[in-house]
């Protein structure tokens, strides 16, 4: 768990230039410790790796497996046949909303998977439209994100 925190303070820090509060390690500390099976696929589609690197150290060191990939076309060649919840960025080269686009693509195709936008952006208007649009959230907080899904993975388990 310690290594979690680690990770994910890492992340807090350097998108949020803080440290987590109590409550923040609690969440962590929480929704792990209910976790009982490793398990758990995660498709990661950001244009910038080098961006998501504590989270998904975080959800790996919890057992979760996350499989990286830069752009919309390839996402939807990844989810063709297989089971992920979907965490994706906003903008990428492709598009300024390609999070959405790549959003609206799975919904057409009738496939489930769990949806979060984890970028820059965690205001109202941002978090209303995503949601609105089929997300479970919209955040640029690393232990919301890690919360999310990792309810969404216990649900699945």
């Amino acid at each position: 768990t310690e290594s979690i925190l680690h990770r994910l303070e890492q992340a807090e820090e350097a998108k949020q230039g803080k440290v987590l509060s109590a409550d923040q390690r609690g969440r962590v500390v929480d929704v792990y410790s209910r976790k009982s099976l490793s398990g758990g696929r995660v498709l990661w589609v950001d244009d910038v790796p080098s961006s998501i690197t504590y989270e998904r150290e975080a959800f790996e060191l919890a057992g979760v497996s996350t499989v990286w990939i830069g752009d919309t076309e390839g996402a939807l060649g990844l989810l063709e046949g297989n089971k992920f919840d979907v965490i994706s960025d906003m903008g990428r080269p492709e598009s300024e909303r390609a999070g959405y686009e790549l959003l609206e693509s799975v919904l057409r195709r009738g496939d489930a998977a769990p949806f979060v936008i984890y970028s820059s952006s965690r205001s109202p208007e941002h978090i209303e439209e995503a949601t609105s649009r089929g997300c479970l959230v919209a955040t640029n907080d690393p232990v919301e994100l890690f919360e999310v899904v990792m309810e969404e993975i216990l649900k699945a388990y």
